[in-house]
C-alpha cells in the first residue's frame, strides 16, 4: 500500500460500498415486509379470514419497532399460531426475545420463541434436535 502499512485502501472503500448496499437492501426488505403485512391484513378482511389478528398485528408493530428487524410477520395461511422476525446481529436478537418473553396480551397469551439462525453447512440430516 502506498501508506507502507501493508493494507488496502481500496478494501476499506470496498467494505463501505457493501455496507451500503447491504443497508439499502436491508431497508427495501422492511419496507416490503410493511406492505406484504398491510397486504395481508386487507386481504384477510376481504375474506374475513384473520389472516394477521389484532392481537398478532400489535406485536408485530412493536417487533417491527425495533432498531435490528428488518422484517416480521405471520407464516404461512395466518392465524394465531405464530409469528416471526428477521434480524441482524445478536443484540437485536435479544430486544426481540426481551419483546417478546415480556409480552402481555390477554387475546395473544405468551409468547414462546424458537431462535433459529442459519448454517452454511448446505444440505444436513439431523437424527436428533440440535444443541440450542
Amino acid at each position: 500500500s502506498a501508506d507502507g502499512s501493508g493494507g488496502s485502501s481500496a478494501g476499506a472503500g470496498e467494505a463501505t460500498e457493501v455496507a451500503v448496499v447491504l443497508g439499502t437492501n436491508l431497508s427495501v426488505l422492511s419496507r416490503c415486509f410493511f406492505k406484504l403485512r398491510a397486504s395481508m391484513r386487507e386481504l384477510g378482511a376481504k375474506a374475513m379470514v384473520p389472516l394477521e389478528p389484532a392481537p398478532q398485528t400489535r406485536l408485530l408493530d412493536a417487533t417491527a419497532s425495533l432498531k435490528g428487524v428488518f422484517g416480521c410477520g405471520v407464516p404461512g395461511a395466518g392465524g394465531y399460531d405464530a409469528v416471526f422476525a428477521i434480524v441482524v446481529g445478536e443484540s437485536a436478537r435479544n430486544r426481540v426475545k426481551n419483546l417478546w418473553e415480556g409480552w402481555a396480551d390477554d387475546e395473544c397469551g405468551a409468547v414462546n420463541l424458537l431462535p433459529i439462525s442459519p448454517e452454511h453447512v448446505g444440505v444436513a440430516t439431523h437424527r436428533e434436535l440440535p444443541a440450542a
